[in-house]
């Protein structure tokens, strides 16, 4: 679809927003031109007409390029960590932990049982991680219960290990380890049992198949890009080549590391081009200023989430943590994270036609009888996921 041309009205000209294309299309033939530019004027949705998107569905690009993550310098010095949860239960096994290498891509997969806790997810690290690699600089992971306890926080401080933790609701930081998950959960789809009852003794085989295949940002299998050669097909199978000598190993050591992080940088790229391509560059955010908030990931108080709002809001931007996440000021009432993704943000629209708004209501007249506030809720329960 063409991008659409501006709309005039008088001496006024209102120009096209970055969203409009899709927009417009949900509103050629329905909206006069002089309602389409009043939309326009008062940076309203060009779909529903409300600044904060009453309609539940309006369609434009998701807010905020890619922001890929810098290339490692050394194998497992930066790590990501995450969990695979509710699985069926294999000798009493029902999650598995998937620890990957930001620079040689090598993953190590280790069965737990049920939802381990931040002390639980430590031991796990000291014996699959710190045992094998020493200690990274840097975990990324989501920000599970595991990750976000003052345990694991105060664990990694006293490690000197940076806590790298991804924005609320926003899955795409640690894009790495949701890619080796699905990977992961293929490979054990099709070897398991009927029963599914066997899935923890095929990680060892899955282990390996992963990290001696061709990876393609590295061009090469993680288990080269760590030891500088090739595993055999079959433990007993002789090498084929001759072992080279130790600085021949150490040059080739170093030149596979220099050439796999020039191709993560290059797949980086190339990567970034693709999904920048569904994206629109966000608007810039200042502290101070005022937004809407989406309601995509949030439970509502109405009845129906969806009759209920798309934004709610505004609130006030306290800080910017980088380019495409923000920490707003939320009143004591919400308890989910104050640190959101630029894509879940609005801002908001300067009125332009001052005046117009209309004052608060008056105060309710008793009409001379008595009146009561409520001073205190003694109890209440949850009837459909909702407080009554």
């Amino acid at each position: 679809m063409s991008r659409p041309q501006a709309v005039t009205s008088g001496n006024q000209v209102a120009p096209p927003t970055p969203e409009e294309p899709m927009q417009v299309g949900f509103t050629q033939g329905r909206l006069p031109p002089d309602e389409l530019h009043r939309r326009r004027l008062q940076n309203l949705c060009l779909y529903c007409g409300r600044p904060n998107h009453i309609a539940r569905y309006c369609p434009e690009k998701n807010k905020g390029l890619l922001q890929p993550l810098p290339v490692p310098e050394q194998p497992w010095s930066h790590i990501t960590i995450d969990f695979i949860v509710e699985l069926p239960p294999s000798h009493k096994y029902t999650t598995i932990m998937v620890t990957v290498d930001r620079l040689t891509k090598m993953a190590h997969f280790t069965p737990v049982r049920g939802l381990p806790t931040a002390a639980h997810t430590a031991s796990l690290f000291l014996q699959n991680v710190y045992r094998l690699h020493g200690v990274p600089e840097s975990i990324v992971s989501d920000r599970g219960v595991q990750f976000t306890s003052r345990f694991w926080k105060h664990f990694c401080r006293a490690l000197g290990i940076s806590v790298d933790l991804s924005t609320a609701y926003h899955p795409h930081t640690n894009g790495q380890t949701e890619r080796v998950n699905q990977s992961l959960e293929m490979y054990l789809r099709c070897y398991t049992t009927y029963l599914q009852d066997d899935w923890d003794t095929l990680l060892g085989t899955a282990e390996y198949a992963y990290n001696a295949r061709l990876h393609d940002s590295t061009r090469c299998s993680p288990f080269f890009m760590l030891y500088g050669y090739h595993p055999p097909p079959l433990p007993d199978l002789p090498s084929v080549t001759p072992v080279p000598g130790v600085a021949s190993r150490l040059r080739a050591l170093r030149q596979c590391r220099r050439t796999a992080r020039d191709s993560l940088i290059a797949a980086q790229t190339v990567y970034k081009a693709y999904a920048d391509q569904r994206r629109s560059a966000s608007v810039s955010y200042s502290v101070g200023q005022r937004v809407w908030l989406s309601t995509r990931h949030l439970r509502l108080s109405c009845p129906s989430k969806k009759l209920g709002p798309k934004y709610i809001g505004p609130f006030t931007i306290v800080s910017m943590i980088g380019p495409v996440a923000a920490r707003l000021q939320l009143p004591s009432r919400y308890r989910f994270h104050p640190v959101v993704h630029v894509s879940l943000l609005k801002p908001v629209g300067t009125n332009v036609f001052p005046g117009r708004s209309l004052p608060p209501p008056p105060p309710v007249s008793t009409d001379g009888s008595d009146a009561f506030e409520v001073a205190q809720i003694l109890d209440s329960h949850l009837r459909r996921g909702y407080a009554t």
